[in-house]
């Protein structure tokens, strides 16, 4: 059984998914619980647009909930991550279908980070669109928060305890321990935990794949990707290079700076700051 199975088709697990939506927002009064549900985890219908499939997606009547477990800080998942939220915000439009851009739901992607995103030492990150000089918010479409979980891997289990049951700590601690008896001692008493322990407990494969996660093998991963990341910059650096020396012969000959640029691809003006810096 897979873990979204779960969620989709468990009390404990929609009451644990809200608890952490309203401490993540904090300010929740627009948060409408009796109204909440998990909806298909396949963002969008367009069969020919690959990776659209999240973790988590729950929806009340005024927001879509995107909840995200990310282990790499990569381009690669930040840009993957952001389209699901674009995706989300037009979930609703359809074609051929009148409607109603008023009435478009607000999208809170929550991720759940195994890195610090900002690198700032803060275990929560709030993001919207700003106005950069003013600070004035754009719209209230979109709302990014990004929690460092790995924080909680380095903090005592005793201050863990004394959170209260509805703080991001209690509730998010589960996704670095794995000690059964630890758990229990930091949720002891606490019914909603409890049972969602006990859900895990039955699908441990997916713990592992979906929560706990392995400090060594996080760090090759990422190293991985860095390379990567690393290869492509290098090869469109080689290929911007190849095409400069293209351009400086084709000027060496004489061929106007409009030829060289349909040639190229290279702008006029990016021509010609080259010619004046030869």
């Amino acid at each position: 059984m897979k873990l979204e199975e779960v969620y989709l088709k468990d009390k404990f697990a929609t009451e644990y998914v809200i608890k952490i939506i309203k401490a993540a927002l904090k300010d929740s009064k627009d948060i409408l619980p009796s109204h909440f549900e998990f909806v298909d985890i396949r963002i969008n219908d367009h069969l020919g647009l690959k990776d659209t499939t999240t973790d988590i997606v729950g929806s009340d009547t005024l927001h879509y909930f995107n909840c995200e477990i990310n282990m790499n800080n990569t381009r690669k998942s930040q840009n993957k991550n952001f389209s699901y939220l674009c995706q989300l915000i037009l979930r609703d439009l359809s074609p051929g279908r009148e409607f109603d851009y008023k009435n478009i739901l607000a999208v809170v992607q929550i991720n759940l980070n195994a890195f610090d995103y900002f690198g700032k030492k803060k275990f929560v990150y709030t993001s919207s669109l700003l106005e950069e000089e003013l600070n004035l918010p754009r719209t209230n479409l979109i709302k990014i928060i990004d929690i460092d979980v790995d924080i909680l891997r380095n903090m005592d289990y005793t201050k863990v305890m004394d959170e209260s049951d509805d703080s991001l700590e209690k509730l998010l601690y589960i996704f670095v321990c794995d000690s059964k008896d630890v758990l229990d001692k930091v949720y002891v008493g606490n019914k909603l935990m409890e049972g969602v322990i006990d859900k895990m407990a039955k699908i441990a494969r997916d713990i592992d794949e979906y929560l706990y996660y392995n400090k060594e093998e996080f760090d090759k991963a990422c190293l991985k990707e860095a390379e990567e990341d690393g290869y492509a910059a290098g090869y469109e650096s080689g290929i911007k290079e190849k095409t400069y020396e293209i351009a400086k012969n084709m000027l060496e000959i004489g061929m106007p700076i409009s030829k060289i640029s349909k040639v190229t691809g290279l702008s006029e003006s990016e021509i010609k700051l080259f010619q004046n810096n030869q």
